[in-house]
């Protein structure tokens, strides 16, 4: 009976039933990494001179949230809270998931703050979003030194659109056939190798194709159907991909 009427207590306080229970299982998320070739395979794409026509690269993947309008909230140190007082704020935008635990997602605010009397900036503020549906969306502050014990969830429902951020990362090796032009129905193809985003001179070299018989070029593995081609621009589609 004690139990219930403190926790009803805590309610009129400070939402018991929307904060999490502390845990020790917050792990720093992963983005999904996948190898994949611009363009896919029989997609019809367009290039200029100087252009890549296909390159290989990595794409990661990372799920966010994205929350219309700032939230700022003031924190006071108390019976409730016995950590530490300061304001948190969370800037409308693109949020990307950093953390995970057994309760929810941790959606980090690239240009969020918190301001904290004693000067400690070692803080990550963001959005936190409990895996269930019942409980309400809180924004966090988390002293990232401190692990799990760290974490402080905020008082007001937050709203927010589910996402993701996918963003295109060349390997550290990479391959590449650049459209040159074409002249006389010969079209240049230059092939180039990069190693950490750096050209190889002795891994470049320059192809030439007449397409006045047979419109499909190929080097390395890669076959690639040109469309049309002038000396400015080529439209081509990608047969097989390059080794």
């Amino acid at each position: 009976m004690k139990k219930i009427l403190l926790c009803l207590f805590i309610s009129t306080v400070s939402g018991c039933a929307s904060v999490p229970p502390m845990n020790s299982s917050l792990i720093q998320f992963q983005p999904a990494r996948e190898l994949v070739y611009k363009p896919s395979t029989n997609q019809e794409a367009e290039a200029d001179i100087g252009q890549s026509l296909i390159s290989k690269g990595i794409v990661i993947t990372t799920p966010s949230v994205t929350i219309n309008k700032s939230v700022t909230e003031y924190r006071k140190q108390s019976m409730m809270n016995n950590r530490w007082s300061g304001t948190t704020t969370v800037h409308a935008g693109e949020l990307p998931k950093v953390y995970q635990d057994n309760v929810g997602e941790y959606f980090k605010s690239p240009t969020g703050s918190f301001k904290f009397p004693m000067g400690d900036t070692d803080f990550d503020v963001g959005v936190f979003v409990p895996f269930d549906k019942n409980n309400p969306s809180l924004i966090y502050t988390y002293h990232t030194t401190s692990g799990a014990q760290g974490m402080e969830y905020g008082s007001e429902q937050v709203k927010y659109t589910r996402g993701e951020i996918v963003e295109w990362v060349d390997t550290k090796f990479r391959r590449e056939l650049i459209y040159g032009g074409i002249l006389n129905n010969v079209i240049t193809i230059t092939y180039r190798e990069f190693s950490d985003n750096y050209a190889r001179p002795a891994f470049q070299q320059e192809l030439k194709y007449d397409i006045s018989h047979e419109s499909v070029i190929g080097f390395k593995g890669a076959r690639i159907q040109i469309i049309n081609a002038t000396n400015t621009r080529v439209k081509y589609k990608v047969l097989s991909q390059i080794d």
